[in-house]
């Protein structure tokens, strides 16, 4: 996919970046005072040194798209990215360039398949700890891409974004794996203006099978949904039908009640399914999570039964799990990968089963240093206060998030508390071009997603269907 002229530049960029970091940590400031750094000498000097970058009798970046510049031109601008002592000019070189590529990346994300994956667009990642990425705009956040909030290079960069690897060794996860979806899979989001997430909590009849034990005097437990799958399956698959007659674009279930012939079952039944247009199912799909050998993971399905990752839980649950019980720990087996979806229009998405959204640690990983701007969170929680003020910090970064708890978590509590369990989940729609949310018309905020009369009267419906609607306006952005 990348030739070696532009791998050439990728590579630049990364050495480029590295620079300036390092440079900023020796001596602070210099990324904040460029935003009021007068550029013109900037842009002078290095056409002085590189003219082949520029457009004729002009300061202007011309587009980096054919071999123009021979191999020794490319030598002399990293023999000066890797060792100026000039940050101003190097955030200029580096900015200049990421403008010349716009098309050039551009294009690169277009020809990504329904489902791609690539780790980095330079290959020198091991020397310089760099990896730099396509960047997909989400539409519904601001074009400021966080200055506001930091002096951070990205909030700089128009179409690319990077990850430190440094930066990662502060958190517990040895591994980002990145997932590209091709837009052509919420064309039809696009072409009405919004795009519709929803979720189901599916049913309060659900009843894990719960083993507990001591390890090293430490009480676990471990969980059994083979019971439930045959069910569970049956209200999946209702649940799919409504999502499709409601035109649905993004679904979730909650956690711990899967299986992995549910997976194999709604697999064959988006595989099969020819429809039009007009009734497609879901673009993504993420499945209620399977717990499995000491793991606990959401098997994410496009409409065509592809499937894009398996995000495992990485923080176990740890409290009762029958009422008037002593805590126990959630046994499994943590694999310390994240997988982050990116989405030109929707940004980067991750999923945070339960637990993992609760973490500062993790959640800040999410937020602050992969820029995820679609957090979905699949639950089996006895408690729904914390989701919320968890899911308010993510409104500043333009962070949206979809929280869904199972109705049958009320299982794990005492009959007299469980009224706490009526508010069944959280939507926050973040980023300034969300409506109504910031077009002067009061809101509350995070909308709170409550059980049907039936349900909170101690019935059960079964296989709701929630959904919100985003702002996914295709001229904008």
């Amino acid at each position: 996919m990348v030739t070696l002229m532009y791998q050439n530049v990728y590579n630049i960029m990364a050495i480029i970046i590295r620079r300036l970091l390092t440079i900023e940590k020796k001596t602070p400031g210099h990324l904040r005072n460029y935003r009021a750094y007068k550029r013109d000498g900037a842009r002078q000097k290095l056409k002085r040194l590189f003219p082949v970058l520029f457009k004729e009798n002009s300061c202007v970046f011309r587009e980096i798209a054919s071999d123009e510049m021979d191999e020794g031109d490319w030598n002399r601008v990293e023999t000066f990215a890797a060792n100026s002592e000039e940050p101003f000019l190097l955030i200029e070189l580096l900015l200049g360039i990421d403008g010349a590529l716009r098309n050039r990346v551009r294009m690169e994300i277009e020809i990504f398949r329904t489902c791609n994956t690539i780790s980095s667009l330079n290959s020198n990642f091991e020397e310089t700890k760099i990896y730099l990425l396509p960047y997909m705009e989400a539409l519904w956040e601001r074009k400021s891409r966080g200055r506001q909030h930091s002096y951070d290079i990205n909030g700089y960069l128009g179409n690319f974004i990077f990850i430190d690897e440094q930066e990662l060794r502060k958190f517990s996860i040895n591994d980002i794996r990145h997932v590209w979806l091709s837009s052509l899979l919420f064309q039809t989001a696009k072409d009405r203006g919004y795009l519709r997430v929803g979720f189901s909590p599916l049913s309060r009849h659900l009843k894990l099978n719960v083993s507990e034990y001591y390890k090293d005097n430490i009480r676990y437990f471990s969980v059994d949904s083979s019971e439930n799958s045959e069910k569970v399956k049956q209200l999946v698959l209702s649940v799919l039908e409504k999502a499709k007659k409601e035109k649905v674009d993004i679904l979730l279930f909650p956690e711990m009640i899967g299986s992995t012939g549910l997976v194999d079952a709604v697999t064959e039944r988006l595989e099969n399914y020819f429809g039009g247009e007009e009734e497609e199912y879901p673009s993504l799909i993420f499945l209620p999570s399977v717990w499995e050998n000491h793991q606990n993971f959401v098997v994410v399905l496009t409409r065509d039964g592809e499937r894009i990752c398996t995000q495992k839980k990485q923080y176990p649950y740890d409290g009762p799990v029958e009422p008037g019980q002593e805590t126990a720990i959630e046994d499994i087996d943590p694999d310390r990968t994240l997988y982050l979806i990116h989405c030109r229009g929707l940004g980067r998405i991750a999923v945070m089963i339960c637990k993992d959204f609760l973490m500062e640690e993790y959640l800040d990983l999410v937020l602050q240093i992969l820029k995820a701007r679609l957090i979905l969170v699949p639950s089996m929680s006895t408690g729904e206060y914390d989701f919320k003020t968890h899911a308010n910090v993510c409104e500043h970064l333009d962070c949206c998030v979809i929280q869904c708890n199972c109705c049958s978590a009320e299982k794990m509590i005492e009959e007299n508390q469980r009224d706490k369990l009526n508010t069944i989940g959280y939507v926050l729609k973040s980023g300034k071009n969300q409506n109504p949310r910031y077009v002067n018309i009061p809101s509350d905020g995070i909308i709170q997603i409550t059980k049907p009369k039936l349900c909170r009267e101690g019935g059960c419906e079964e296989a709701c269907l929630f959904y919100e609607d985003f702002f996914f306006d295709k001229n904008v952005g």
